[in-house]
């Protein structure tokens, strides 16, 4: 494997990681601008990840903070994403079946439809 590839996939394994740890890496952070220390975490490991292709492992340090930030950065300007109507209907018959009823018992459509855009409004807030 090539340096440059072996730099590509290494960079998107920490991006990766931290998006996915995003919560705990911001939290961590935020704890290590405040204080100055980093304790043992996510952020750590995102170095971890990033060091063998670092000149210094202060380097993987920033570098992981860097990560950790344009994740958060995507997360607040990525589009939430719409929910289909399958699954817009399944959490309204759930919600339905728990108070003893079903969507099918509404047969006005725009009763349905009303039903359909206050979930979805729902489903995108969470």
């Amino acid at each position: 494997m090539s340096y440059q590839s072996k730099l590509k996939a290494t960079l998107q394994a920490a991006k990766d990681h931290a998006a996915q740890h995003l919560v705990e890496c911001a939290v961590e952070v935020v704890e290590w601008q405040d204080t100055g220390i980093l304790k043992p975490g996510r952020v750590r490991e995102v170095a971890a990840i990033i060091e063998p292709v670092s000149e210094t492992s202060h380097g993987a340090l920033a570098s992981a903070e860097m990560f950790v930030e344009r994740a958060a950065l995507e997360a607040v300007i990525r589009p939430a994403a719409v929910p289909d109507d399958a699954e817009v209907d399944a959490r309204i018959d759930a919600v339905l079946r728990a108070s003893g009823s079903a969507l099918h018992h509404y047969s006005m459509a725009k009763t349905r439809e009303d039903m359909r855009a206050a979930m979805r409004a729902a489903m995108m807030r969470i």
